[in-house]
């Protein structure tokens, strides 16, 4: 298990020259193919077909992708991270005025960087569609709770977010220009360090890249009636 207090990761690795530059921890290259079969299972389950939607979730790896986030992801930054932990901003204290991330704003982000994360560059989905999911294919099924250990993989690999390049905790202000969409893993993975304290490039100067033909599921509505099963 790579947490505290071991001071290497087993699969980041101990050698810094050999860490990625984009993300805290690139996910596996197998999590590209768990979003194409989740994706397919979003279509056929917008098509009334339950059963081959959730043929297609069961081949997503969900325990490993949940895995992939709890033991290593999610604990990055502390494995990235050798030197002193230094003294943070807090907002309310300093004066400055920053507000917090609203819903206008984050689908600004996730169109610009076409949902996919600024960090790893894997697909994206906004929460609202995988809760739409999650009603309507059973939450039996596709559990969204409030720990890692009642999320569904799917969630913890996928469910988009925006991450401050610049700490919020450090300053680092709400604005377009200081936000990119993330996974979670990089998000929480990166935590609150900027970008020079773990090694990173800055994702805004690279153009976001997407993957082809993605757009985050954002032309399927789970939000209606679902129409009568065809299975």
């Amino acid at each position: 298990m790579c947490k505290k207090p071991l001071r290497v990761c087993s699969l980041l690795g101990d050698d810094p020259s050999k860490w990625s530059k984009h993300s805290p921890l690139p996910p596996p290259e197998w999590f590209f193919e768990s979003l194409n079969y989740f994706s397919e299972s979003v279509q056929f389950l917008s098509k009334g077909e339950n059963q081959k939607a959730l043929n297609l979730l069961q081949k997503s790896r969900e325990n490993e992708m949940r895995e992939f986030y709890v033991l290593h992801g999610q604990q990055s930054a502390y494995f990235r991270y050798q030197g002193v932990v230094k003294f943070k901003v807090d907002p309310k204290v300093s004066g400055i005025v920053n507000p917090r991330m609203d819903s206008s704003i984050e689908l600004e982000i996730f169109k610009r960087d076409k949902y996919c994360c600024r960090y790893c560059g894997i697909g994206v989905i906004h929460k609202k569609l995988l809760k739409d999911y999650a009603l309507a294919i059973g939450l039996e099924n596709f559990p969204i709770g409030s720990t890692n250990a009642t999320r569904h993989g799917v969630v913890l690999g996928f469910q988009a977010v925006v991450d401050h390049v610049h700490p919020y905790s450090d300053g680092g202000q709400t604005d377009v220009t200081n936000l990119v969409t993330s996974c979670w893993s990089c998000n929480y993975g990166k935590s609150n360090y900027t970008v020079a304290e773990l090694g990173l490039d800055d994702p805004r100067e690279r153009e976001p890249v997407g993957i082809p033909g993605w757009n985050g599921l954002t032309d399927i509505n789970l939000n209606q009636e679902i129409p009568k099963r065809k299975d």
